[in-house]
């Protein structure tokens, strides 16, 4: 006599009962189950490091240095300076305020031309119109004064070295607010050559 025996429910029931128990994640905390809040808040952070990356790369490839106006600032010093010390190597009649004169002239000369190129190199491209844009007229009635009172090496000394002090300072505060690396260090340079230039005893 054959016996019917009857299917075992559970034998099967992987088949019929497709909506099982869902597997174990074995990522921690279940997965990547993030709330929209989550998400938002993701997205959110991710644009405003893209945004500041951005930012810093068109500064350095092209965009031109933040502080361009302090730097182009710091070039028209370098001219003035210059301008004045060429006046003071025709006007002035002792070794002292000729030799500062001339180290003055030589040194910001150079300087000048290395902020020039490197702010080429960032793309600020500074022209005969900006360097000329410095002149101060207060500056050439003081000395034309001190001419004919007979009085110009005392008044070149003392505006010069006063001139360089302040000019020693501008170029700390560029470089505390430059971001380009060639152009940090360019300015470091020159904040040493102008420190020689206050340090130098022009009675050598």
């Amino acid at each position: 006599m054959l016996m019917y025996m009857q299917p075992d429910s559970d034998q099967y029931g992987f088949i019929m009962n497709p909506g099982g128990p869902a597997k174990k994640s074995l990522l921690p905390g279940g997965g990547l189950n993030l709330s929209k809040k989550q998400l938002i808040i993701a997205g959110v952070g991710t644009a405003i490091v893209l945004a500041m990356l951005v930012t810093v790369v068109l500064s350095l490839l092209g965009g031109g240095p933040s502080n361009s106006d302090q730097l182009l600032g710091t070039v028209q010093r370098q001219s003035e300076l210059i301008r004045i010390s060429d006046i003071a190597l025709k006007e002035a009649k002792g070794t002292q305020a000729r030799n500062l004169a001339m180290t003055t002239k030589l040194s910001l000369h150079s300087d000048r031309a290395s902020l020039v190129a490197a702010l080429a190199g960032q793309g600020l491209k500074v022209g005969s119109k900006e360097l000329e844009g410095s002149e101060n007229p207060q500056t050439d009635q003081k000395l034309t004064e001190a001419t004919q009172n007979n009085r110009f090496d005392e008044v070149y000394l003392e505006f010069i070295q006063s001139s360089l002090v302040d000019y020693q300072r501008t170029l700390n505060a560029v470089y505390r607010t430059t971001v380009s690396t060639r152009l940090k260090e360019t300015l470091k340079v020159q904040y040493e050559n102008a420190s020689l230039i206050i340090g130098v005893d022009p009675e050598v």
